[in-house]
């Protein structure tokens, strides 16, 4: 059984993703999903920290969700939003579990993460080196 990524053609900014699984996958109307880098063996957990990427990754596995199960064209279709994709660089090997079964899968380049609002920070002047202006002796009277 295969894992297929794709975008969200309806969010063209990016951050929402469809993860797609062979029809009859999934039970039930809803599941839940953990990411796995398969590169730096940690897990994916709730954002704890807007700019740093190291927090937001840990030794215990997390599971999102629940989130809902489409059946569409005769597969399963799970949507997953920017509480994940956000956080995940293109190419990334994973190792992503969705209702209990786990697959390897890379991460594609076409599911971008969606864009973050401009925030609060330190405006932190540059120093610049001034121009040594040679002061022109005065005159004499």
């Amino acid at each position: 059984m295969t894992l297929v990524v794709h975008p969200d053609p309806q969010e063209p900014a990016g951050g929402f993703a469809f993860l797609e699984l062979p029809d009859g996958s999934l039970q039930g109307d809803t599941t839940t999903v953990a990411v796995f880098d398969a590169y730096g063996e940690r897990w994916l957990r709730q954002a704890v920290a807007r700019n740093d990427r190291d927090l937001n990754w840990q030794t215990e596995r997390f599971e999102f969700g629940p989130y809902r199960i489409y059946r569409h064209e005769g597969a399963d279709w799970v949507r997953i939003g920017p509480e994940i994709v956000n956080w995940i660089e293109e190419y990334a090997p994973l190792r992503i579990a969705v209702g209990g079964a786990a697959y390897n899968v890379i991460w594609p380049d076409d599911v971008a993460p969606r864009a973050r609002a401009a925030e609060l920070g330190d405006i932190r002047p540059v120093a610049r080196p001034r121009p040594v202006v040679a002061t022109p002796a005065p005159a004499p009277r």
